[in-house]
């Protein structure tokens, strides 16, 4: 069995064999179009017992995928606002994101890590063409280790949001989700 706090319809994933080992099972779930943003829990009971609790965001942005190139200022992988990323940091090093913006333009940057079971520790930096950092986020009030941030930008341009963990730690565990956009941060 399964269960959700979203509005969700749950049921066994169209796969071979699944719901028949009493370890592990495959559900699917299914959102209406209208589900709310935010944040939701998921535990699957198998015959061993309940699993723990797996967080799921609901989104509406875009997602692109973090392109494992863009280790450097100068590698940034671009991406067009606005659009959620999905990455996952590597030990020692960083990833670089580059957008352009109009003069005035209001933005907001929000890391979804901790509050989705990630072992990352984020911290994000926004940069100017030259590398000179603007604005820096690491363990926003109310969200945990997350980060986060809202910036209007004085000239029109491009511009780098760079990640890492705060120490400098990585692997497949230190996962993350950034929105990139302009929504308002609550």
């Amino acid at each position: 069995a399964a269960w959700t706090n979203l509005p969700a319809q749950l049921e066994l994933a169209p796969l071979e064999k699944n719901g028949t080992d009493k370890a592990r099972a495959t559900y699917r779930v299914t959102l209406p179009a209208d589900a709310p943003l935010g944040l939701g829990g998921l535990r699957v009971a198998t015959g061993h017992g309940v699993s723990n609790l797996r967080l799921l965001l609901v989104d509406d942005l875009p997602t692109v995928l973090e392109n494992g190139k863009n280790k450097s200022r100068d590698s940034a992988q671009a991406i067009e606002l606005p659009v959620a990323v999905e990455g996952a940091c590597e030990a020692e090093s960083f990833d670089y994101f580059q957008f352009e913006v109009a003069a005035g333009q209001q933005l907001s940057f929000e890391v979804f890590a901790a509050r989705l079971g990630s072992s990352l520790d984020p911290v994000i930096r926004l940069l100017d063409d030259q590398g000179r950092e603007l604005a820096y986020s690491d363990d926003e009030d109310g969200l945990n280790s997350d980060s986060r941030l809202r910036y209007r930008f004085a000239a029109a341009g491009k511009y780098v949001l760079e990640i890492r963990d705060i120490r400098y730690a990585g692997s497949a565990a230190h996962s993350y989700r950034i929105r990139n956009g302009d929504f308002p941060l609550v």
